[in-house]
C-alpha cells in the first residue's frame, strides 16, 4: 500500500514523487522521494537514506507511475552486459600489451646486464694482476733495488 502525496513533472524531466510504500518484500519507505534512477531501478530518498530499489520490488501501482517497461529493462540489461564484456576484453588486452611491454623491457635489461657481465670480467682478466704476475713484479722490483757490486744482482745471487 502507498499514498502519492505530491507529483512533480517538469518538461523534459523525469517524474519524481513524494510517497510512502512498502515493498512487494516487505521493506517500508516513509516520506520518500522516488525517482526513476535506470530502466531497472528507481532511487528512493527517505528519512533512512538512500537506496536504489529494483522494479521487482515496488509495488505494481508505482511501476505504473514510473511507466515501467520490461522489455527496456530487458534492453537495458543486455546493454549493461555488454559494456561490462567490452570494458573485461579491452582491460585483458591493455593487460596483455602491457605485459608484452614490460617483457620486453626486462628483456633489454637482461642483456645490458649480460654485456656488463661480460665487460667485468675481461676488464678483471685484463686489468688485475694474477698471483702470479704479481710475485714476478715483486722480484722485479726488488731486483731493481738490490745491486751488487758489478750492478743488479743475477737471480742465482738473490736470496729469498
Amino acid at each position: 500500500m502507498f499514498t502519492i502525496w505530491a507529483v512533480l513533472v517538469h518538461a523534459g524531466e523525469l517524474p519524481v514523487l513524494a510517497v510512502s510504500f512498502t515493498t512487494v518484500d516487505g521493506v517500508k519507505f516513509e516520506n520518500a522521494t522516488v525517482t526513476l534512477d535506470t530502466p531497472m531501478q528507481v532511487k528512493v530518498v527517505s528519512d533512512g537514506g538512500i537506496e536504489r530499489v529494483n522494479f521487482a520490488r515496488v509495488p505494481e501501482e508505482l511501476r505504473e507511475k514510473f511507466g515501467f517497461d520490461l522489455e527496456k529493462a530487458r534492453q537495458y540489461l543486455a546493454d549493461q552486459k555488454a559494456t561490462a564484456e567490452a570494458t573485461k576484453i579491452r582491460d585483458t588486452t591493455n593487460a596483455v600489451v602491457h605485459a608484452q611491454k614490460m617483457e620486453k623491457i626486462l628483456e633489454r635489461r637482461r642483456k645490458k646486464l649480460a654485456a656488463l657481465q661480460r665487460m667485468a670480467s675481461l676488464e678483471q682478466r685484463l686489468f688485475v694482476p694474477t698471483r702470479e704476475s704479481q710475485l714476478q713484479g715483486v722480484m722485479a722490483m726488488r731486483f731493481s733495488q738490490k745491486r751488487g757490486p758489478s750492478g743488479p744482482m743475477s737471480l742465482g745471487e738473490y736470496q729469498f
